[in-house]
């Protein structure tokens, strides 16, 4: 009764939602980032109807019976006399045999190339909304994790001081650069960004120039003495959060790179030449996604 009444009530919230402009417009993105994998779309009310309870509670119990792959990470306040009771009782009573999780190395992954889909939508104000992707292969090491960070800083700043600002051609880009251990080293990089339908291509123009620029001319002194002082400083309050401590340790374990030995040298080491090197190498690739839903101008 639990799982039927999950699945009505799962069932009833995408069917209405599938008519959101905004589901077409991320789903299109995703069909086009990874061409088409059948992992890599939104789940939909006949999805949720097609699945088979018995087969989702076997793998459940398949993957719970041997928490031998399992590692658990505790930071904060805590006693450690306490603590270790606690976790003999919880922790190491659970069941564990010989570690035999694996990383799936044909699962989710970006597209090479450049592609580009462009649709009109009916929509209730008229409107462009555009994403661009950059990816690539990123060795997944401190210096690049740091220099990845710097790049994405350096965009927002150009981003609201040359498109929103100088431009006014939208309340604000978008950026984020994520980088991925696993199933290989990779980056990518979305642009998001909302605009009347007839200054799209004005502004992608100008956000390609942008990075143009960066790849061969590089940032600026002033710029990037900047987002060193804005990274160090936020270093400093990250060390005092138990959020950066639980996400210090993931990486480590998961990722085997520990992101805190070595921060305040990586940050130190940012110069314009650096950053731009690292932009040719990021760019370089030729791996772009253009998606563009708009309303008809």
């Amino acid at each position: 009764e639990a799982y039927a009444s999950f699945v009505a009530r799962s069932k009833g919230l995408l069917d209405n939602i599938s008519s959101n402009p905004m589901i077409a417009f991320t789903d299109s993105l995703m069909s086009a980032a990874y061409n088409n994998n059948p992992r890599a779309r939104f789940i939909t009310a006949d999805d949720v109807v097609k699945a088979d309870y018995a087969s989702m509670l076997a793998l459940y119990k398949e993957r719970f019976a041997n928490a031998a792959p399992f590692t658990f990470t505790f930071v904060g306040n805590v006693n450690l006399d306490s603590l270790k009771p606690l976790v003999e009782q919880y922790v190491a009573s659970l069941p564990g045999g010989k570690a035999k999780a694996s990383i799936n190395k044909k699962s989710v992954v970006m597209r090479k190339g450049k592609v580009e889909n462009r649709f009109i939508r009916d929509l209730e104000t008229p409107k462009a909304s555009v994403c661009i992707i950059h990816s690539g292969k990123l060795p997944h090491t401190l210096p690049n994790l740091v220099k990845l960070d710097a790049f994405n800083q350096m965009l927002d700043i150009l981003f609201t001081e040359q498109i929103r600002e100088k431009r006014g051609g939208t309340y604000g880009v978008q950026v984020s650069a994520t980088a991925e251990k696993w199933p290989t080293p990779t980056f990518s990089m979305e642009i998001v960004f909302d605009t009347e339908p007839a200054r799209r291509e004005e502004l992608v123009n100008a956000i390609n120039a942008i990075l143009d620029e960066l790849a061969t001319q590089g940032p600026s002194d002033k710029l990037v003495s900047n987002i060193k002082e804005f990274m160090l400083k936020q270093h400093a309050d990250n060390l005092k959060r138990n959020e950066y401590a639980q996400k210090t340790l993931r990486k480590q374990s998961f990722e085997g790179v520990d992101i805190e030995k070595g921060y305040t040298e990586a940050v130190d080491q940012l110069t314009p030449a650096t950053l731009k090197a690292f932009a040719k190498q990021l760019l370089g690739q030729g791996n772009r996604v253009e998606v563009v839903m708009s309303s008809a101008i």
